[in-house]
């Protein structure tokens, strides 16, 4: 959260390239490698790319693959949080694991990401 790290890319992306990338929301940055940076910063783009391809996030990131070039099925189509992966998904399962998608607040803003699969 601290803003002198990386600023400007929001919750959502936040939540989303960091469930993406397998890396919990709480692992300081100081401890992220080089692979696992450059892995980041190359899903950012895309993310961030494909928002203003398609006119802002709303068209969400369930469409793209995975880093990994997997593309999970995501429970809850239909629903007002059937754009995104883990943002606003508490509870529902991870489209990765199955485990549920758990919320935390860190500094006012929400986490949302799956304890088993984000190390």
């Amino acid at each position: 959260m601290a803003q002198g790290v990386i600023a400007g890319i929001g919750n959502i992306y936040r939540a989303e390239v960091l469930w993406r990338n397998g890396i919990s929301p709480y692992r300081p940055g100081r401890d992220i490698t080089p692979a696992e940076f450059d892995a980041i910063w190359a899903d950012t783009v895309l993310l961030l790319s494909d928002g203003v391809r398609e006119g802002g996030f709303g068209t969400g990131t369930t469409h793209l693959p995975l880093p990994d070039g997997t593309q999970p099925a995501v429970e809850g189509f239909g629903s007002p949080h059937n754009l995104t992966y883990v943002y606003q998904r508490e509870g529902f399962p991870c489209p990765r694991d199955g485990n549920p998608i758990r919320r935390d607040d860190m500094e006012g803003r929400g986490l949302f990401w799956c304890e088993a699969c984000q190390h």
